[in-house]
């Protein structure tokens, strides 16, 4: 009996690694200076999306304004912080945000910050956008995702992830600052850091 038994789990053992043993193994790193992603998504089709759909970049801006102040690395005047808080105060409280008001709010946040700042804040979005790429391709080695590239980078770059960029897909004007809770904690976190 014990034969048949070690027979049995050698049998199960073979199935269940052999999907994982056929599927292709893990690609070298790219070139320094390779634009793409493992996954195939580039810095430029990133960039595309997130300039097709103004909300998000908003979001993500957010984000970035939010970590660097809370880190030091970006400490605003108090007439700067008054003009962000002026900016952002609306978010909280209108149920629509559409594309032309964020891209606006995004215009206008940057202009109040200085040129050291923006490029901090900038610097991190981008830090954020490259991890998210990069965890993106993992993603696909490791078992695949049913996401077309860019889709599975926002989900991870954006607060929130697929449930609200899936809701800002149908619902283009919706205000994320009021239907996700991410993205609410995230904007009152920041607008008590420009009290």
């Amino acid at each position: 009996m014990a034969p048949l038994r070690a027979l049995a789990l050698l049998l199960t053992s073979c199935l269940l690694l052999a999907p994982a043993m056929a599927q292709p193994g893990p690609t070298l790193p790219p070139r320094p200076g390779t634009p793409a992603s493992p996954a195939g998504v580039t810095a430029a089709q990133l960039q595309a999306a997130l300039n097709e759909r103004p909300v998000l970049r908003l979001m993500l801006l957010n984000l970035s304004l939010r970590e660097v102040m809370r880190t030091g690395t970006v400490k605003l005047a108090p007439n700067t912080a008054l003009k962000v808080r002026i900016l952002l105060a609306p978010l909280s409280s209108n149920p629509t945000l559409r594309s032309d008001i964020a891209q606006q709010t995004i215009t206008n946040l940057l202009a109040a910050l200085s040129p050291e700042q923006r490029r901090a804040v900038e610097s991190n979005m981008l830090s954020r956008e490259d991890r998210a790429r990069m965890l993106a391709s993992q993603t696909r080695l490791a078992g695949g995702s049913p996401a077309s590239g860019v889709q599975a980078v926002l989900y991870l770059l954006i607060p929130g992830g697929r449930s609200a960029v899936d809701r800002l897909n149908r619902q283009d004007d919706v205000n994320p600052y009021r239907f996700n809770a991410a993205n609410t904690d995230i904007l009152n976190s920041l607008l008590d850091l420009l009290k």
